[in-house]
């Protein structure tokens, strides 16, 4: 397929009514019954490229938060202070697209710094017994952030 054939389709697919609603789902709440590699798979949970929940306690149980982190290598979001080194169990995202999928790591230290822990969607509920201040989330494939890039600027308020 050549680079304007897929072009034509990432833009036709990102386009659709169907891909804007999934692109800002509400957030997620934890589930009771998790257990402790919960996949995530319901409904409205996933579909956010850079999209991670985190909870504080094991099994994405305890108080939980969702959100977007910056997508690339030179890029990180620190976490507000008061989730500092509250974080046991994380996971990123589904991708929509095989080709947008990505993984997302949680450094020990602001700005991205220090050891790190790297989990692909579903992550992982197993107790880190509370670490984490920024993230940061990358593709895994070649070339899918110049994609990305691109995808993105056709689509409004992203």
């Amino acid at each position: 397929m050549n680079f304007r054939i897929l072009k034509i389709l990432l833009f036709a697919f990102f386009s659709s009514g169907t891909v804007i609603a999934t692109l800002s789902p509400p957030l997620p709440q934890p589930n009771p019954d998790s257990s402790l590699a919960q996949k995530r798979e319901e409904p409205g949970i996933n579909g956010n490229i850079g999209g991670v929940y985190m909870c504080d306690k094991e099994g994405f149980e305890g108080e939980c938060m969702y959100m977007r982190a910056p997508m690339g290598q030179d890029k990180c979001k620190n976490l507000e202070e008061e989730w500092w080194n509250r974080i046991a169990s994380f996971g990123p995202d589904k991708s929509v697209l095989q080709i947008f999928e990505f993984r997302c790591k949680v450094f020990n230290d602001v700005d991205c710094k220090g050891w790190y822990n790297s989990q692909t969607f579903p992550g992982t509920g197993i107790n880190y017994k509370s670490w984490g201040k920024s993230v940061r989330c990358e593709f895994i494939k070649d070339g899918a952030q110049e994609w990305f890039e691109e995808v993105i600027k056709t689509i409004p308020d992203y």
